[in-house]
């Protein structure tokens, strides 16, 4: 299973990440990913088109 979490800025994206962590859930902050700012919008887009194409 794969999960995306999205939201503004300070809606606590990066505490779930971390509680994730702490219950040895493999999760990562997407802050962390060098240039992630610059191509979030291309990338979410990206994403979104892709979970449309892929069954659930």
């Amino acid at each position: 299973m794969k999960v995306l979490i999205i939201g503004p800025s300070g809606s606590g994206k990066t505490f779930v990440a971390k509680a994730l962590q702490q219950a040895e859930i493999n999760a990562f902050d997407a802050d962390d990913i060098e240039g992630y700012q610059t191509g979030m919008i291309k990338a979410v887009k990206k994403l979104l088109h892709h979970i449309r194409l892929t069954k659930l």
